[in-house]
């Protein structure tokens, strides 16, 4: 069939045809092209090169604390269902959780709720809940969840069951707030961050139990055979694990703990944290990785709670209660204290502010703690107590290196040993002795004195009479029934020159001062000092230098200083008497009766520099 149309043009040209006539013509083909006499008539159509102007969102939102909160957790929600998001992950993170902790936010959801539903409700019922919130703003006790809902149910009760049902039903949204801020802020604020990583976790278990995606697709028509929206939403969801990933892991490191100290988190978390490290597959292992970190924090108890636990442990140790007379404190009982001595949990985050207690008892309990947890690797063979009253409390103490009963030593050492047999030993830095049965203990047997003090001019007043435990000049007395006595049998010691069958340098040796002894001190810093370490270590470094000539009169080989201040860890900082007590920086921050299992004498021939950080049991050096 043929058709002819007519072609109309409004201004005069030259057709030039494209299409051979007869040809055949298919839908928006080009049949010619119209050069125009007067080309200037038409006008073209140009790009556009400038900017649009600026779109606000798609929906109005305000900019009130509970109107900001809604559209971040919409942008955050829409970014963990696979889709871009205008704003960083972090500072949608960052700004959440400030706005979690905005004590008004539970106010302007309430009221918010409260002017939409106020026709609907009762007078009396919207006069008294205006009455509580009244209340609340008056004395500023936060928002009163628990008397909002007490309010209601009271109010609901009085009426007939038809209208408490539908009273219910309209005070539903009502309700809804109150519960989720009825156990405060903090709870709001976790039950928030639980929801938005189970979103996560429920998008992602499925392909995390699938070899590939195209299993997990099949997975999910299975599951959702009559709603084909959530496939395609899980699916898109999935597209984007990648981006998802980093805002999970953000989340992670915005719900964890500020005080660093503590290590824990709250147990609120414990079960979507248990989802997420089950998560296998190579898309989510971060996750996983990163929510296995943190699921061990729940189980650590909180600083608060080891806090409590020690405090009772330290008290029970040296009080009792007799009848007639009340409570009476002695010196510490060992079988008290044993189980801190022997955990394998960190104590000394929470030991430190026990070294400064009111309890002077407390104090003396806390001491031995740390003296018998710090030397630990040790022999300790006698403990004494100084408890004059006009003085602070101090512990005396004597100890060797432990024999080869305890595994350190693959024998017994006498002057026949090559260096070879004992190659470990030569690791020790500061430990002269060794085993050999023709020595006398009492000889290499060596002394340690600590005491706590509240203030620097404490401590310049009674130092004198901290070194008098080393030298016999200050009275202590022993406790009867020294459990280190019958913990390893009492070997034979001899110095480390019987390894080398130097007996001459050994004899030498013998005849010359001898500077074997420890001494450490507890320092109270005050709380409004900056804890500069540099600023410290100056300060303890002049005392030290001006007291250099009463430690060498006392033999004193080691001089330690734990400086605590409340919220932070205890500072270390430890002077020797062969650098002319100045400070050993190898060893800042670390106790000396441990530090020596770092082995950093196998480091001698480097410069090295300790590298800090904020876990204190993890040792990182710069050589």
């Amino acid at each position: 069939m043929k058709m002819y149309m007519q072609l109309t043009t409004s201004e005069d040209g030259v057709v030039q045809f494209v299409k051979q006539p007869g040809a055949a013509l298919g839908a928006g083909e080009v049949i010619g092209v119209l050069t125009l006499d007067d080309p200037s008539l038409v006008k073209h159509a140009k790009p556009f090169e400038g900017q649009l102007a600026a779109c606000g969102p798609p929906q109005a939102y305000g900019t009130k604390t509970h109107q900001l909160l809604r559209r971040s957790l919409v942008l955050l929600t829409n970014a963990l269902d696979g889709y871009d998001s205008p704003q960083p992950a972090a500072q949608l993170l960052q700004q959440i959780s400030e706005l979690l902790q905005r004590p008004e936010l539970p106010f302007l959801e309430f009221n918010e709720v409260l002017s939409a539903l106020h026709s609907r409700l009762p007078p009396q019922l919207t006069t008294a809940l205006q009455a509580e919130l009244a209340k609340a703003h008056e004395y500023s006790s936060g928002f009163p969840a628990t008397e909002l809902l007490a309010i209601v149910n009271s109010f609901i009760g009085e009426m007939s069951p038809s209208e408490a049902i539908t009273l219910t039903a309209t005070l539903q949204p009502i309700n809804q707030v109150l519960g989720s801020y009825k156990h405060g802020l903090a709870a709001h604020e976790r039950q928030t961050f639980t929801a938005l990583l189970q979103r996560y976790y429920d998008a992602e278990a499925v392909f995390a139990k699938c070899a590939n995606e195209e299993e997990g697709f099949f997975a999910l028509r299975e599951k959702h055979r009559t709603q084909p929206e959530l496939i395609i939403d899980a699916m898109v969801s999935h597209a984007g694990v990648a981006a998802k990933n980093k805002i999970v892991l953000a989340m992670l490191d915005v719900i964890r703990p500020v005080n660093t100290q503590s290590g824990t988190l709250d147990a609120a978390y414990e079960e979507v944290l248990k989802g997420l490290a089950e998560l296998s597959g190579r898309a989510t292992a971060k996750v996983a990785l990163k929510a296995r970190e943190v699921l061990l924090q729940c189980q650590v108890p909180s600083l608060e709670e080891r806090q409590r636990q020690m405090e009772h442990i330290l008290r029970s140790s040296v009080s009792e209660t007799v009848y007639g007379s009340g409570e009476e404190y002695r010196t510490p009982r060992y079988d008290a204290i044993k189980d801190l001595i022997v955990t394998n949990y960190y104590v000394f985050d929470v030991l430190q502010s026990f070294l400064h207690h009111e309890n002077p008892y407390v104090r003396l309990a806390a001491l031995e703690v740390y003296v018998r947890r710090a030397y630990h690797m040790y022999n300790l063979v006698d403990f004494d107590y100084s408890t004059e009253e006009d003085a602070p409390f101090m512990v005396h103490w004597r100890f060797i290196l432990q024999d080869d009963s305890s595994g350190m030593f693959a024998g017994q050492v006498g002057a026949n040993t090559s260096v070879s047999d004992l190659k470990r030993i030569m690791s020790v830095s500061d430990m002269d002795f060794a085993v050999d049965n023709d020595a006398d203990p009492e000889q290499y047997l060596r002394q340690g004195a600590m005491a706590a003090f509240d203030t620097f001019e404490r401590m310049e007043e009674h130092f004198e009479r901290l070194c008098g435990l080393i030298s016999g000049n200050t009275e202590a007395s022993s406790r009867s029934e020294s459990p280190a006595l019958g913990m390893r049998p009492l070997g034979r010691f001899a110095p480390m020159s019987a390894l080398t069958g130097d007996t001459k340098r050994g004899a030498a040796s013998s005849r010359s001062p001898r500077y074997s002894h420890v001494l450490n001190v507890a320092l109270q810093v005050p709380q409004d000092d900056p804890f500069d370490d540099d600023i410290w270590s100056e300060r303890l470094q002049q005392f030290a230098a001006s007291h250099a000539v009463d430690l060498r009169d006392n033999g004193i080989r080691r001089l330690t200083f734990v400086l605590q201040r409340a919220g932070q860890h205890p500072g270390t900082f430890t002077f020797r008497e062969n650098t002319d007590y100045a400070e050993d920086m190898t060893i800042r921050h670390i106790e000396p009766g441990l530090a020596y299992q770092l082995e950093l004498p196998r480091l001698a021939n480097f410069d090295i520099r300790p590298c800090f950080s904020d876990n204190r049991q993890l040792h990182i050096y710069h050589g």
